[in-house]
């Protein structure tokens, strides 16, 4: 089975991937000390939720979180319950729970957006409404193909990302983005990396962001593998090591 968009592009240049491999290697003595993993876990959790906020200032429907900051450490910690669990495969179940903690309502009904969504570049071509519960399912049974399997887990998270937004299966697109990102933050959680934290709340990090998913709109996917990888290894810097606790 192909894999979806983007495959074709997703090529290692392995100077990123050494990176990562450098950067990792303070994040993982944290599973050297007793009780290490619970206070990275509180570490990083302070991190998401600094970030959050930038993301909620995007729009005004995103008050609930504000108002309401153990909806996001609900579902961040569930998704490294998830990520850590043996075998544990993430479908358009727990994409839709992820999308349910952004919610005031309170509704068994799905939430796959109903009419055409704001189109997020030029190139961007979304499936219809009523098409979106099997393509999304499509695009799970996917993500579990050998191909993607070989993958480095940034760009396991990349082309994850990236399928949820060519969908957008929800509509607003502040939430279809920040749902997309923590959906693919399972990805890199569950190979032992941290989630993909994205703190839109600063200038410089949102442009670079935009510019990123319009070159990977154009087919050039490489610019947000770095980017990934920069957020990647900001989040190890300031989780920091056991020695600065």
């Amino acid at each position: 089975m192909e894999l979806p968009i983007f495959q074709d592009n997703l090529k290692s240049s392995g100077g990123w991937a050494e990176r990562v491999a450098r950067g990792r290697t303070g994040w993982d003595r944290w599973l050297e000390i007793p009780g290490g993993l619970e206070a990275r876990d509180q570490r990083v959790q302070q991190i998401e939720l600094r970030a959050m906020h930038g993301w909620a200032a995007l729009a005004e429907e995103e008050e609930a979180f504000r108002r309401d900051p153990d909806r996001l450490r609900e579902i961040t910690a569930r998704l490294r319950e998830w990520a850590r669990e043996p075998g544990k495969v993430f479908g358009a179940e727990q994409l839709l729970e992820v999308y349910r903690q952004g919610e005031d309502r309170q509704t068994d009904l799905p939430l796959w957006r109903t009419g055409p969504p704001p189109l997020l570049s030029p190139l961007h071509d979304p499936v219809p409404a009523a098409l979106l519960p099997r393509m999304v399912d499509l695009a799970f049974d996917w993500f579990t193909a050998e191909g993607f399997e070989e993958m480095h887990p940034l760009e396991q998270a990349t082309v994850v990302f990236l399928r949820l937004l060519d969908l957008h299966p929800f509509e607003s697109p502040v939430r279809m983005k920040r749902t997309a990102l923590l959906a693919a933050g399972f990805y890199t959680q569950r190979a032992g990396l941290p989630p993909l934290i994205v703190d839109l709340g600063e200038p410089e990090v949102s442009t670079r962001f935009d510019q990123a998913l319009e070159a990977a709109f154009r087919m050039l996917t490489q610019p947000l593998i770095e980017f990934f990888t920069e957020a990647t290894l900001r989040t190890t810097a300031e989780a920091g090591e056991p020695e600065s606790v």
